[in-house]
């Protein structure tokens, strides 16, 4: 299972080579773990993915690629303003932007279009000294980006728990406060809404989903959900179990070993401060006292290591940290057995 975007790019990059290479347990265990090989691209694919919403017919806003100067002229020429822009690959609200002009768009598309992680790719690909996935992240090949029609309402997300495209478990939520525009929720609320759970039914089966996956939606003031994303991973809340015996990873567990699994400690709060995003952010004081904080709070070290300043390095610090090569101006911290939160 996948609990971050890159580490569902690094699955698939492995997957892709057990197929190459004839080693077909690992091809199906990363299967097990995602989905069919069919549907697999369209994790990571914004843009496959949403061309294949709009073709299985579900409520989705209308998303272009941008293929080619004289397809963005036309349809910059023809859109009805705001837009989103989109890019392939992209994660926590980085790749998005709403633009409110013809100019604002052609800008947005050079910027994302142009956009690549070679100092970071490079870095990760030294763990292990692994040559190979370093010079399949090396071959740089600009990222698709789309152009999608702006949905004016309330984020909101359905985690699930799938196994061979049947939806064992769900949970909808709706974004209170998120940690910054575009980006990911801080606070949620626990909420029942059919057409996303309708919506989420028919892609996972269309899909072949496996395992644990977000689907994020935009619901507009006349309460239609329109699906916006795919995220091939677990999701913040995806852990939680609720009273009305909602419990994702319980239902996974009870088809795999065919029994009734049940949560020990079911949840009876409907409104979630997500850690760490809610304690980092001044504008979520307002939930914290009624919410239910869902900080692991049995693992103090872990919670303070979340919550701690992160100082900005450049990707050359970051390289010479990979790398063991310590500055000559800078002595190594010193150690205590104790941190101050």
């Amino acid at each position: 299972m996948a609990s971050d975007d890159q580490a569902v790019v690094e699955l698939l990059q492995l997957h892709a080579r057990a197929q190459r290479s004839g080693d077909h347990a690992i091809a199906r265990l990363i299967e097990d773990s995602l989905g069919s090989a069919e549907g697999l691209p369209y994790a990571v694919s914004k843009s496959k993915f949403m061309a294949l919403a709009q073709a299985t017919g579900v409520r989705c806003p209308r998303t272009v690629v941008v293929g080619n100067a004289d397809i963005l002229e036309q349809e910059l020429a023809e859109a009805k303003y705001p837009l989103v822009v989109k890019a392939d690959g992209s994660y926590g609200g980085k790749g998005v932007r709403i633009v409110s002009s013809a100019d604002s768009a052609r800008d947005a598309l050079q910027e994302l279009g142009a956009a690549a992680s070679w100092p970071s790719a490079i870095i990760r690909s030294f763990d292990g000294l692994h040559v190979g996935p370093l010079l399949e992240r090396m071959s740089y090949k600009r990222p698709v980006v789309t152009l999608q029609h702006h949905i004016v309402g309330r984020c909101a997300n359905r985690a699930v728990v799938c196994r061979e495209g049947v939806v064992l478990g769900g949970l909808s939520v709706e974004a209170l406060e998120l940690v910054c525009t575009n980006g990911p929720a801080a606070v949620v609320r626990i909420i029942e809404h059919q057409e996303m759970t309708d919506t989420v039914a028919t892609m996972a089966k269309r899909l072949k989903l496996s395992g644990f996956h977000g689907f994020d939606f935009m619901i507009d003031r006349n309460d239609r959900a329109w699906l916006i994303e795919l995220n091939a991973r677990i999701t913040p809340v995806s852990h939680l179990a609720l009273d009305d015996g909602t419990d994702l990873a319980a239902s996974l567990l009870s088809a795999i070993t065919g029994t009734n699994v049940q949560s020990p400690s079911p949840l009876k709060h409907r409104t979630i401060a997500l850690f760490p995003q809610a304690l980092r952010s001044e504008s979520t004081n307002r939930h914290l006292i009624s919410s239910y904080c869902d900080a692991p709070w049995s693992e103090l070290q872990f919670v303070r290591a979340c919550l701690a300043p992160q100082s900005a390095k450049s990707w050359t610090a970051q390289l010479r940290s990979r790398l063991g090569i310590r500055s000559r101006a800078t002595r190594p911290p010193e150690t205590s057995q104790e941190t101050a939160l």
